[in-house]
């Protein structure tokens, strides 16, 4: 147990730490009891006894004494002792078990003791200082500050929700910065609960024991509302934050939890004032929470995907314990290969309550290792000192650098894809190696050896049993690890010949295993040629694991001109299942940075680093130079965060026992992963989180983010003072060296603004995006000059070279919440956003999609060098879609990813697959006008994937970073059954475009206001003829034209000029925009002078007039059609059709329509009547189409047109009175049978069903017969 001091008034309580000298196997027990030294128990401390319990696996433990603030503060005194006690180990023996505490007085300053006389304030932290802000929410920030200091802090499970607090505080701020309705919710609750807290701090605060002890009601309906609250940002943050909330949300309905703190839940209604009734607090949460070629036409045909990697083991020089000879990590799986044994720790996402609220606290299993399992697999019997070798060594290596010194950073580790253990067993060799997927192991029997000598003792499962199929099942609490049925085989002459057998599970006794629950494992061998080699080869496949209770997420990812992949995140996998974890313990809860760099190919991670220390470390943002360098930024809480030339060596801000702070972090990996160039804090005292950063051909890194700090670091500042609300952006460049802020500026308003994208153009502009809630926002020549209203709206903005001018800003967004999120820049100063919007007026220009398809959309926008929209669209189904990443190849192309639960999202040339599961991650190509999709395709399995970061190589192939928990993840190699299970696993897939080069050629049709023109035809013609139309935002596309081809592009439509006539391409080589100008030609007016017509049946034509009206100078044309409507041009009137030609000067015309008159009564039928086609600059008026109705008037004249033979095909006469031998009737055909020709389907008898009407017609009294007659 180790010693503590604390201070009598700023310590609540003395923190003591129980360790074991090596990880335990079994359950530790031992008793603990306070002693009075010179400190006097219910004086100076509160005493305390009671019990200690380390499960197996586990090393170290927490527990507190309340430590008792002096009566009298003007009193000083020395230094009081007290001393904590061990007894009664039971799984271990004491070797330390007395820890002494170290009271030491504070003497009171005069101002601590008068805080409000002359020339002083109210005491605070350094880390709670006034900070110049809108005023309306401070009294509540302070009543909060005041709740969590002086009623949290005082009780141990308050103890526990303050830490916890603090060690998130990052991402909790970071949550409530880009979730608008989070926050919104979060600041009503607060005002809603403030007189709740305000009584817990007066009953603090109160002098005599009843104030102290009185109890306080709160309603059900309170309870439900802090819970709902609780769970929804429990929703959204990472799988050691949601852990946490959960359990202080179970604390909430524990009845000795309400009692702790004195409160007491009543049902009912609430008495405490209502929480407004706004849409903000039920929308829908913003939640950012992947196949082989089928289609030879696909444009994204070919998917790499890098989790097929070779098993890396890292050789031991200081990472491990002494005794470990390689190690290998994954996320979720730590695996340490030592002589005699392998160590196998598994996590798992069950993650299930830890001990919070159980009178210990033990951040280690509750924090780092939720629902861990440690398998091990003895050698039993084998030889102590067998030779070690790492086979097949990898370009990759492994770096660590965690805390700030650098005696204890372990770098450019080797690693190698199988290891080698020489005489194992007498005669027999083993082989580890594997992939990312599962582990093989192969014991070698040499001619001679007995395979009866391998024995394994298997420790830490729960149950072990030998399926139907053969193979070993191991049950741990994380869930079950299969070792397949082993492969066993000779070699003969090259060809490989299996041998009968498998596993054998044998009793324990004499194992030399240490617990009680462990188990024996050999192999059955059947009957072989012992005079040549023999392999036993099982498989172990430990895939369930992946991603289990740790999580990794990569949150950026970039490309080097080579095409290697750098990528960052954060991890909470650092730590290693080894006897001595005091010194491999590396790192700290609840995650660390990680940074890798991956081979073009995919195959093979070049190197891994992580950074970190005690606190939360989170990796944002990644660039690259041309040397290979990487520069990275992010967030620490971590006092020991590994620095080097720092120009801001240490975190800001003080420190107690249960107080974090975050700054930011900028540093410079070299091309070898293996050294700092540089790493350094930035922030100032209240809290900072780097989101992205960029490099200059220089060297000067350019970084972004978030602050909420008066006092954060500035230089040369375009805006030197925080501007109010919650937090601002903030801008810096740092020299190449890193030890000097070149410029380093605020940008935000009075509200909520935070940067979280950067890039630079040629010129060494600066450009930004992010989000603000700020109506005074900086602008300067904006597209949008006015807030959007909703939330939150995006901001675009430019910065000059020197940083010392805005060259546009502009807020970007509509009556919704909107944020903005990643940022690129072309070559010639072009910006490119892509984010999310749920507002119905976002603006737009010229966009592929000018609707909201859903609950959500991604939107992306281009602006030219001056601020000018280029175009601007949203791109979305009917459910939630938003854009996490963007980025933009040298033809002026962007690429998107983000994710989308739209069964409908715009997918154009996708991979095989739909989308499933709650949300999948999309691609999606852009054409350089933005006018067309190129591609765009889902990517994810059956659970729910997102993705993160995107980039694009020199040849097209794009990079995607994220995140996915399906279990069917596509990737190269899908033979592979086992794909990664548990909470979260990163994914980086490689999408390449093997189509035949293409271009697109596209642009906009506006009128000389710029107006769109909808519906103009453009007609491509030369190498390939194609044909398109215009949109409701004037634009076009005609996508994948072949490479090198030569092209014409003409626009018509009637009535219109356009300026230029046509464009003319020679030998496409990149896509090309084609712009016109329509010009309206003012010309004639075509219409029918009726808006109907009669005439009678007995009048043989109806002659139909048609008027020109307008400029009459020109020639013009138009045509007439009749068509049927329930008059029949067969029998009813003649088909008449054709075209009119007007001279100039030319006013009407006239057409006829022939009428047929018949006998019979039919009533009254319609024709249909039309104009169309107007040529000479001529439109149609109205009206244009019109019905002529026929009068009926049945008068005999003639033979029939019902009865003329020249209407009909053929007459069959059905005898009903079985006259005629001929069955088939044929003989009764007229001559109008002639007319059906050689389809013999024309004279197919049917039945024909006939009424009893029928039969007492005259026709049928007089001939017996029925006619039936087939028309044309």
């Amino acid at each position: 147990i180790n010693d503590v001091a604390v201070s009598n008034d700023f310590d609540p309580s003395a923190v003591f730490t129980v360790s074991l000298s090596a990880v335990n196997n079994d359950f530790v027990e031992f008793g603990y009891a306070t002693a009075d030294g010179t400190a006097i128990a219910e004086r100076d401390y509160r005493s305390f006894s009671g019990n200690g319990l380390l499960q197996p696996g586990e090393y170290q433990t927490l527990f507190q004494i309340d430590i008792i603030a002096d009566d009298n503060r003007l009193a000083t005194h020395d230094p009081r002792m007290f001393t904590v006690n061990l007894s009664n180990p039971v799984g271990a023996t004491i070797a330390d078990g007395q820890g002494v505490c170290t009271i030491n007085d504070h003497i009171p300053t005069f101002c601590e003791l008068n805080p409000n006389a002359n020339g002083c304030h109210p005491p605070s932290r350094q880390d709670d200082c006034p900070i110049t802000r809108s005023s309306q929410n401070m009294g509540t920030i302070n009543l909060s500050r005041q709740f969590r200091d002086e009623v949290l802090a005082q009780t141990p499970r308050g103890q526990k929700y303050t830490q916890a607090y603090y060690r998130f505080a990052g991402e909790v701020v970071e949550l409530l910065v880009f979730n608008p309705r989070l926050l919104w919710r979060t600041s009503q609750a607060l005002e809603r609960y403030k007189p709740i807290m305000q009584t817990l701090v007066s009953r603090s605060e109160a002098t005599t024991e009843s104030a102290q002890r009185a109890e306080i009601s709160i309603s059900t309906q309170d309870l439900e509302a802090v819970d709902d609250l609780l769970k929804d940002i429990e929703a959204e943050g990472s799988q050691q934050l949601r852990q946490t909330l959960a359990e202080i949300r179970s604390d909430l309905r524990d009845p000795q939890a309400q009692a702790e703190f004195g409160v007491k839940v009543m049902s009912g209604d609430s008495d405490l004032p209502s929480v407004p009734n706004d849409d903000r607090a039920t929308g829908p949460m913003r939640s950012v929470s992947t196949y082989p070629p089928t289609d030879s036409t696909m444009a994204a045909r070919a998917t790499e995907a890098y989790g097929n990697l070779p098993l890396r083991f890292e050789i031991n020089q200081g990472q491990a314990a002494r005794e470990v000879n390689f190690i290998s990590r994954g996320n979720g799986y730590t695996l340490s290969l030592a002589p005699n044994e392998t160590a196998f720790q598994l996590r798992s996402a069950d993650v299930g309550p830890g001990n919070f609220g159980k009178g210990v606290f033990n951040p280690q299993s509750d924090i780092r290792n939720p629902r861990s399992s440690l398998l091990r697999m003895k050698l039993l019997g084998s030889n102590p000192t067998p030779r070690v070798a790492g086979l097949d060594r990898l370009p990759t290596r492994s770096n660590y650098f965690i805390g700030s010194d650098a005696k204890s950073w372990r770098t450019n580790i080797p690693n190698f894809s199988k290891v080698q253990y020489e005489q194992i067993y007498p005669g027999v060799n083993l082989d580890y190696y594997g992939n990312q997927r599962q582990l093989e192991y192969d014991f070698t029997v040499t001619p001679g050896a007995d395979p009866a000598t391998i024995k394994l003792g298997i420790d830490g499962a729960n149950k072990v049993e030998i399926d139907d199929q053969g193979d070993l099942v191991l049950h741990t609490t994380s869930g079950i690890v299969r070792q397949r049925r082993p492969l066993i085989y000779q070699e003969v002459d090259g060809i490989r010949q299996e041998i009968c057998g498998g596993y054998a599970l044998l009793k324990t006794q004499d194992t030399g295993l240490q617990s009680q629950g462990s188990y024996l494992v050999a192999f059955r061998v059947g009957a072989y040629d012992r005079s040549r080699p023999l392999v036993i080869d099982p498989v172990l496949v430990y895939s369930t694991y992946l991603g289990g209770g740790g999580e990794e997420k990569g949150n950026a990812i970039t490309v080097d001109a080579a095409g290697n992949a750098y990528v960052i995140g954060f991890t909470d996998s650092t730590n290693f299942p080894v006897a001595n974890p005091r010194q491999a313990s590396f790192g700290g809860p609840p995650q660390d940075v990680f940074v890798a760099k991956l081979n073009p190919a995919g195959t093979g991670v070049v190197y891994a680093t992580y950074l970190g220390g005690e606190g939360q470390d989170h990796g944002s943002g990644i660039a690259v130079d041309t040397a290979g360098n990487a520069y990275i930024t992010g967030y620490t809480g971590s006092r020991n965060f590994p620095v080097a030339n720092a120009v801001q060596p240490t975190l800001h801000g003080s420190f107690n026992a249960f107080v974090a702070k975050l700054d930011a972090f900028v540093a410079k990996l070299d091309a070898t992963g293996a050294n700092l160039a540089y790493s350094t804090y930035l922030g100032g005292t209240i809290g900072e989180f780097g989101s992205g950063i960029t490099v200059d051909a220089a060297g000067n890194a350019y970084v972004t983010g978030v602050t909420t700090s008066t006092n954060f670091p500035t230089a040369n500042a375009l805006q030197p003072a925080f501007g109010g609300g919650l937090s601002d952006a903030f801008v810096t460049k740092l020299s190449p060296a890193g030890t000097q802020l070149i410029y380093s500026t605020y940008l935000g308003g009075s509200g909520t603004d935070g940067a979280t994208s950067i890039a630079l153009d040629t010129t060494g502009n600066v450009h930004l995006t992010g989000v603000t809630s700020s109506t005074n926002f900086p602008l300067a020549n904006p597209l949008q000059g006015t807030f959007g209203g909703g939330d939150l709206d995006a901001f675009v903005t430019k910065l000059n070279a020197v940083g010392t001018q805005l060259i546009y800003s502009t807020y970007l967004g509509g009556g919704g919440s909107d944020r903005g999120f990643r940022l690129a820049v072309d070559r010639n100063g072009n910006s490119y956003v892509a984010g999310d919007t749920d507002s119905a007026n976002f603006p737009v220009r010229g966009p592929l999609q000018d609707f909201s398809g859903g609950g959500g959309d991604a939107f992306i926008a281009k602006f030219n060098s001056a601020g000018v929209m280029s175009y601007g669209t949203y791109l979305g189904g009917t459910g939630l879609d938003g854009a996490t990443a963007l980025a933009v190849d040298a033809a002026g192309r962007a690429y998107v990813t983000g994710y989308t639960e739209s069964a409908n999202f715009p997918t154009v040339n996708p991979l095989p697959g739909s989308i499933a599961g709650g949300f999948n991650a999309f691609v999606t190509k852009l054409n350089a006008a933005g006018t067309a999709i190129a591609y765009s395709t889902y990517l994810g399995g059956s659970g729910s994937d997102a993705g993160f970061g995107i980039a694009v190589d020199s040849s097209g192939s794009v990079y995607v970073l994220g995140q996915t928990d399906s279990r069917n993840f596509p990737t190269v190699n899908p033979s592979q059954p086992n794909n990664a299970g548990g909470l979260f696993d990163l994914f980086i897939s490689k999408l390449v475009d093997t189509s035949p080069a293409s271009h697109d050629i596209s642009g906009l049709v506006l009128d000389p206001q710029g107006n769109a023109l909808a519906n103009s035809t453009i007609t491509i013609s030369g190498s390939q003829s194609r044909t398109t139309t215009t949109g409701s935002g004037g634009a076009y596309a005609v996508p994948n034209l072949p490479a090198g081809g030569s092209y014409t592009v003409t626009p018509s439509l009637s009535g219109y000029a356009f300026n230029p006539p046509s464009r003319n391409i020679e030998d496409l080589v990149a896509d090309q925009a084609a712009n016109f100008t329509a010009l309206r030609i003012s010309g004639s007016t075509f219409l029918l002078n009726a808006a109907g017509y009669t005439v009678t049946e007995g009048c043989s034509v109806a002659s139909i007039a048609v008027n020109r009206t307008g400029d009459i100078s020109q020639a013009a044309t138009v045509d007439y059609e009749t068509k049927d409507a329930t008059a029949l041009q067969r029998s009813d009137y003649t088909l008449a059709s054709g075209t009119l030609s007007f001279s100039a000067g030319e006013t009407g015309k006239t057409f006829d329509v022939l009428i047929t008159r018949d006998a019979y009564t039919e009533g009254n039928e319609t024709v249909n009547l039309s104009l169309s086609n107007p040529t000479g600059g001529a439109t149609l008026g109205a009206p244009s189409t019109v019905t002529l109705t026929i009068i009926d008037d049945p008068v005999a004249t003639g033979t029939q047109p019902i009865d003329d033979a020249g209407t009909f095909v053929c007459q069959h006469y059905h005898d009903f009175l079985n006259r005629q031998s001929d069955a088939s009737g044929l003989a009764f055909w007229t001559n109008e049978m002639t007319s059906c020709g050689s389809n013999q389907a024309c004279i197919e008898l049917k039945r024909i069903n006939v009424s009893a009407a029928f039969f007492l017609s005259i026709e049928f009294q007089n001939t017996g017969y029925l006619v039936e007659r087939i028309y044309k």
